[in-house]
């Protein structure tokens, strides 16, 4: 009997340490999105799935110049949360983008005045998920993501002045080619959601004039704003909720307790609002940011699974592991989560 009980002991024992083994080596615990993102990398740590439509990454360069991606290690401020089609490891520019940026206090619009200090030490990047704290504004911001939809939770403190600031993006590209904006943005307050676009220009071959399509979005939150508005050149206008030209910005503002987390849903596409809706509504349809988190890992794991090496230290693993979540960024699926899509 005692040697019974032993062997079955000695298996247990076994089959925890395979279990915690197992756990700390499945591939995607081998990325680290932050290699390569100094400038002479020009890669993002993009949050997302395998050949997505859209990478959310961490902001702490404005958009619009070519050849400088959304994230750089040593920036000392992050200017928001984007949902960037950044060409990971290219040379050109972002384009179709968006920016979500929680701030506290006196409303700040712009990409300088509204950044805060971060530290590395505070920030967690994978291919699943992202979280930072933001100094400045004792905010901690998290974000996962699918194919063509974002996921984000704002953690605010107690604060009368809590802010939420969506940044279409539409004006940097505009200026570097030296076009008229025709960006939008609107705020629908009875369904808590603000919809919009920033139009798309060509760079190379027909510098200048449109590629034919735009980046469209739909954000949700989950709680009622308790006032909003538009940013335009004269000022703030709060309870104004339409804009469209060069620059357009919006804000909604909420009375936090501390700790009281703001969720935010983003649906995107190339197409229209109406399926920046339709993707968001199939892909997240409810307001559960640690399963959208889970399945998300999952989708990364089983990817990354298709190659299984054996050897190496963890350092060549991780090497070896970040370069395959790199090339599984592009190229990039163009089509809605129902098949349809617009010719480029």
């Amino acid at each position: 009997m005692k040697v019974i009980l032993s062997v079955i002991g000695v298996l247990l024992i076994l089959l925890v340490s395979a279990y915690e083994f197992r756990k700390d080596s499945d591939p995607v615990d081998y990325v680290d999105p932050m290699i390569g993102t100094t400038m002479e990398g020009n890669v993002s740590p993009n949050v997302g799935v395998p050949f997505g439509m859209t990478q959310w990454t961490p902001q702490t360069r404005s958009p619009g110049k070519k050849g400088v991606p959304p994230y750089q290690y040593y920036d000392p401020m992050i200017q928001g949360f984007r949902a960037s089609h950044w060409l990971s490891g290219g040379a050109t520019q972002d384009y179709g983008s968006m920016t979500l940026m929680p701030i506290v206090g006196p409303l700040k619009t712009d990409p300088l005045d509204r950044a805060s200090s971060f530290s590395h030490k505070h920030e967690i990047s994978t291919p699943y998920y992202y979280r930072v704290g933001l100094k400045d504004y004792g905010i901690t911001a998290e974000m996962t993501a699918t194919a063509h939809s974002g996921f984000l939770r704002f953690r605010f403190p107690k604060s009368d002045s809590s802010f939420v600031i969506i940044d279409a993006n539409a004006g940097y590209q505009a200026a570097t080619t030296n076009t008229t904006g025709d960006g939008f943005i609107r705020i629908i307050p009875e369904k808590n959601e603000i919809v919009g676009f920033d139009p798309v220009y060509r760079i190379y071959q027909g510098w200048g004039k449109p590629a034919g399509f735009s980046g469209y979005f739909a954000i949700r939150f989950m709680q009622p704003f308790d006032s909003y508005g538009i940013w335009n050149a004269g000022g703030y206008a709060e309870d104004d909720s339409t804009q469209s030209h060069d620059r357009p910005i919006a804000y909604v503002r909420f009375k936090t307790g501390n700790g009281e987390d703001i969720e935010v849903k983003v649906g995107m596409s190339f197409t229209s609002i109406g399926e920046a809706e339709k993707n968001l509504d199939k892909e997240i349809p409810t307001w559960n940011f640690d399963h959208t988190r889970y399945i998300t890992r999952m989708t990364w794991d089983k990817q990354l699974g298709r190659v299984e090496v054996s050897g190496g230290s963890r350092e060549e693993k991780e090497t070896f592991y970040t370069a395959l979540y790199h090339s599984f960024q592009l190229p990039r699926e163009i089509s809605n989560a129902d098949s349809t899509y617009v010719s480029f």
